[in-house]
């Protein structure tokens, strides 16, 4: 039970993330930040997500942006590498704070709907 509610987490802060990360220029240069980062995907993706976890942590330190997708990262190797715990508590950066952007009204096929 709590590996599927481990995934849905990580699949729906994925898909907001992953858009807000699109929406992101590259950076200019290359600094330490994104050196670290950029070497966390690396190992992760390599399948060595135990070893990505402290490039991540690093990348977080030295002020990373975009920021949560550091964190989503960190929390994703966490995942794989066995620790769900520490992903739950890392995904909460995500999640603590959630402000809607817009109300929009219902549509009027709406009013019929149980």
């Amino acid at each position: 039970m709590r590996s599927a509610h481990l995934a849905l987490v990580l699949a729906a802060v994925s898909a907001l993330t992953l858009t807000i990360y699109a929406q992101t220029p590259a950076p200019a240069q290359a600094t330490p930040a994104a050196a670290a980062f950029t070497e966390g995907i690396r190992l992760h993706d390599g399948g060595k997500p135990a070893d990505a976890i402290p490039f991540f942590k690093d990348a977080i330190a030295k002020g990373f942006q975009p920021i949560n997708q550091a964190h989503f990262r960190l929390a994703r190797a966490y995942a794989k590498a066995g620790d769900a715990e520490s992903a739950l508590k890392e995904l909460e950066f995500q999640t603590a704070d959630m402000r809607v952007m817009g109300v929009y009204p219902a549509h009027p096929y709406r009013e019929d709907m149980p």
